[in-house]
C-alpha cells in the first residue's frame, strides 16, 4: 500500500515539476520575443537603415477601443511578437504626434504601416485583426517592395471606366436636380482594398445599365476629402471620433459607404461595404423606394443631407 502511494505521489511531483518547467521555458520565449516599441520615427528609421530592415507603425490612441483589443488580444501574443520582431516597431499616439499622422495621412485608428527600410510605405491596414490573420499581414509585408503609392495609382485605373462619374459634390446635386435622377455616393478608403474588391458591383452589366438610366454616380476617396466629409456627414462641431454623428446614417466612417439620396436633397438609404451583395440583388427595390420615398413629406421617414 505504502509503495503504491510512494508511486503515485512521485507521479504528481514529476507532473508539477515539468508543467514547472513548461511555464519558465515558456516565460523565457516570450521574454526573448518582448517587442522593442520605439517612439522616436527618425531614430527607428536610421536603425533599419542599419539593419535593413522593415518598419512597422502602429498607429493608435488613447480612447480607440479596437486599438486596446489588438494590443490586448493580438500584439501582445507570443507568435505575434515573434513575428514582430522581424521588423523595427514605432508605436505612434495621433494625438501626441500630429506631424507624423499628417504625414501619412492618417484619419483614424487603429492603422499599422509597413515601410521598407527606407521610409517608403508598401501597405497598411486599418481596423482591428486576429491572431492569425495578422501575422500573415506580417509575414506578406516583408514581401512587398512597390510603394503603396504606385499601388493606390493601380486602384485609381481600375474603377469602371465605362460609367459616368460626376467630377465634383457641386456637380453631382446640380445634375440629380436637371436630369431628376437618384444619386449614388461611394464613400471608400483604399486602406481597405480597391474598388474591384469592395465595389464589385460595378462591373455587373445589369447593374451598370441601371446606373446609367437611373442614377448621377460619384466617389469619394475618404482620406483625400475629410473636408467634404466632415461637412455633409457629421456633425460640423466635432472635433474628436467620439463627437462624430453621422448624418448621412454611416455604419463605418472609417470604410466603404453607399449613399443613395434623391433629387431632392433626401437620403434614401445607406449601405455599408458588408452589405453591398445586398444592394447587388435588391436595385430594383430599391429604385421602388426611392420612388416612393421621394414623394413622402414626412421629415419622420427621411434624413436631409
Amino acid at each position: 500500500m505504502n509503495i503504491k502511494l510512494y508511486y503515485w505521489l512521485s507521479i504528481c511531483i514529476l507532473i508539477f515539476f515539468m508543467l514547472a518547467l513548461i511555464d519558465i521555458v515558456s516565460a523565457s520565449e516570450d521574454t526573448q520575443n518582448n517587442v522593442n516599441w520605439y517612439t522616436d520615427y527618425n531614430e527607428a528609421l536610421k536603425i533599419a537603415k542599419t539593419e535593413n530592415k522593415y518598419i512597422l507603425i502602429d498607429f493608435t490612441a488613447d480612447w480607440c477601443g479596437a486599438c486596446k483589443d489588438m494590443e490586448n488580444n493580438v500584439l501582445s501574443k507570443g507568435n505575434v511578437k515573434k513575428a514582430l520582431n522581424k521588423y523595427i516597431c514605432i508605436k505612434i499616439d495621433i494625438d501626441k504626434n500630429k506631424e507624423l499622422s499628417d504625414k501619412f495621412n492618417i484619419r483614424g485608428v487603429p492603422i499599422l504601416t509597413i515601410l521598407d527600410s527606407n521610409g517608403i510605405e508598401v501597405d497598411r491596414i486599418a481596423g482591428s485583426r486576429s491572431e492569425e490573420d495578422f501575422i500573415k499581414y506580417l509575414e506578406v509585408g516583408l514581401t512587398k517592395t512597390k510603394p503603396r503609392s504606385e499601388t493606390l495609382k493601380q486602384y485609381e485605373s481600375d474603377w469602371a471606366s465605362d460609367l459616368t462619374w460626376a467630377n465634383t459634390y457641386e456637380e453631382l446635386q446640380e445634375r440629380v436636380k436637371k436630369e431628376n435622377k437618384f444619386a449614388i455616393v461611394l464613400i471608400y478608403n483604399y486602406t481597405h482594398g480597391g474598388p474591384k474588391e469592395n465595389f464589385s458591383f460595378l462591373w455587373n452589366k445589369k447593374l451598370k445599365k441601371i446606373f446609367q438610366e437611373k442614377f448621377i454616380l460619384f466617389r469619394i476617396e475618404r482620406d483625400k476629402s475629410w473636408k467634404l466629409l466632415h461637412d455633409y456627414t457629421f456633425s460640423k462641431n466635432a472635433k474628436t471620433p467620439n463627437e462624430i454623428f453621422p448624418k448621412w446614417k454611416m455604419v463605418d466612417y472609417r470604410g466603404h459607404n453607399i449613399i443613395v439620396f434623391d433629387s431632392s436633397g433626401y437620403m434614401i438609404n445607406s449601405y455599408t461595404y458588408y452589405q453591398i451583395e445586398l444592394l447587388m440583388i435588391s436595385i430594383d427595390a430599391i429604385i421602388n423606394k426611392c420612388n416612393y420615398i421621394s414623394k413622402l413629406k414626412d421629415n419622420t421617414y427621411l434624413a436631409m443631407i
